[in-house]
């Protein structure tokens, strides 16, 4: 696996090469997100080492929420984003995650024995 820096466009290229595998492939890559979503990012992304020290202390509920709403948004093959503006010399780092334009949830609809059909995508924000 390609690590990528943890960038927007380094997650669009990690998304994009992500997409392009088959099924199987990514729904062991899903699974490993949900087990050990830390371990899962730093193997996926070049992680300063404030960057790192900072993600392992970010509570493990909030970790746990994260790498749900994350890995449906991949099962669904939804847009993923990254907005990270450059880091300022001094300040509090806060993550949050937005679903679509007006923090809306992923909608889903699917027939019986259809693939679901859905809308929105994930948010990945992170401020100082």
């Amino acid at each position: 696996m390609n690590k990528e820096d943890f960038t927007p466009m380094g997650v669009q290229k990690k998304l994009v090469a992500f997409y392009a595998q088959d099924e199987l492939t990514r729904q062991v890559q899903i699974d490993y997100l949900q087990k050990d979503f830390r371990a899962a990012i730093k193997a996926s992304f070049y992680l300063a080492p404030d960057q790192e020290e900072w993600f392992d202390m970010l509570d493990d509920t909030f970790i746990f929420v994260l790498s749900r709403q994350l890995a449906v948004t991949l099962t669904l093959e939804l847009p993923v984003h990254l907005v990270k503006p450059e880091k300022p010399a001094s300040g509090t780092t806060v993550l949050g995650v937005k679903r679509g334009d007006s923090h809306n949830p992923i909608y889903t609809s699917a027939g019986a024995g259809e693939k679901p059909l859905a809308e929105g995508e994930f948010i990945f924000t992170i401020t100082y």
